[in-house]
């Protein structure tokens, strides 16, 4: 059982190696690249709720 694990856990070692070297290995972006836009910022007031439309008038036929 033990060897099981320590088995998987090298498959995983070596399938994860080559992509965290290249994503290390990335080129960074150009300086003319503009920074992201910031967030926008939080809504302070409370949506207002709707109103739920009036009761229908009693018809005649109630």
């Amino acid at each position: 059982m033990k060897k099981m694990l320590i088995a998987v856990g090298l498959v995983a070692a070596w399938i994860g190696a080559p992509f965290a070297a290249s994503a290390q290995d990335a080129p960074p972006p150009p300086h003319h690249a503009k920074p992201p836009p910031p967030p926008p910022p939080p809504h302070h007031h409370r949506p207002r709720h709707r109103k739920p439309p009036p009761p229908p008038p009693p018809g005649p036929n109630s």
